[in-house]
């Protein structure tokens, strides 16, 4: 019995009959996939898969509510729905900056009553004036934010449970920004 030559390095060996498999294999795919019966099977599966898909698609549709699973229009749905939430906080949350940079503006155009009155004495008659001009600028601050309060509320008045509580960090701002306001 005569021994065979063992190759030096197997992995060598065992690599280049891998890619004469792969080859031999690939030219058999090519000339198989190449003939016209093989087109003809592959297009008779394509309408039968095709059949099969809608059909449970189909049993899909039906049986989803008794299985309380959602489906492919309810997680459409849904998607749009989470669009319409982030446009809707997106033009609340430009809303609540708007008002934020007004009270700003009236809080750093409106000198304090300490500051006026340190160099002068008021009259009774200013002092009356300059509380009720105080007053009436607490009462638009209170407007304006009653007014967003509102279109928050109308607004999110439309939205599902999971949608509202996204908005709930608007609802906080927004009585943070009261807050700050009642403290003036």
């Amino acid at each position: 019995m005569t021994k065979e030559k063992i190759p030096s390095d197997l992995y060598e060996a065992l690599r280049n009959a891998g890619f004469q498999l792969e080859t031999q294999l690939n030219e058999y795919i090519h000339k198989y996939m190449n003939q016209k019966e093989f087109a003809a099977a592959a297009s008779v599966f394509k309408k039968a898969h095709g059949r099969l898909m809608d059909l449970l698609q189909e049993f899909h549709e039906t049986a989803s509510p008794h299985l309380k699973t959602p489906t492919k229009k309810d997680v459409a749905n849904i998607a749009q729905l989470v669009v319409q939430v982030e446009e809707k906080v997106d033009v609340l949350s430009d809303q609540v900056a708007e008002l934020t940079e007004s009270i700003k503006k009236l809080n750093s155009s409106t000198p304090d009553k300490k500051e006026q009155t340190e160099d002068l004495a008021e009259s009774p008659e200013e002092t009356a004036v300059w509380d009720t001009l105080k007053e009436a600028r607490r009462k638009r601050l209170q407007a304006m934010s009653e007014a967003a309060k509102s279109s928050i509320e109308s607004k999110l008045g439309t939205l599902s449970a999971s949608e509202k509580l996204k908005g709930a960090h608007l609802t906080q701002l927004l009585e943070m920004l009261q807050g700050m306001k009642k403290s003036e």
